[in-house]
């Protein structure tokens, strides 16, 4: 297993959309409230963290082909 950042693997909200796995990691640096949107298809090449702009994603929800998710202002 490759670790996502500085040893914190505290991945929640696994959610699949087609061959690929969304899920909710905190921040380097920041509290268990500050999450970053990842995707993976499993393997270490094809999982990064997405630009969203979020540090406060929240409830990732599948619906079709497609991903929504929730963020705090």
């Amino acid at each position: 297993m490759t670790s996502l950042r500085d040893g914190n693997d505290n991945i929640t909200n696994l959610t699949a959309v087609g061959g690929v796995v969304y899920f909710l990691s905190p921040t380097a640096g920041g509290g268990a409230t500050d999450l970053k949107l990842w995707r993976s298809d499993g393997t270490a090449i094809s999982t990064f963290e997405l630009d969203a702009g979020s540090v406060s994603a929240r409830n990732l929800t599948q619906v079709g082909n497609a991903l929504y998710y929730s963020d705090r202002d």
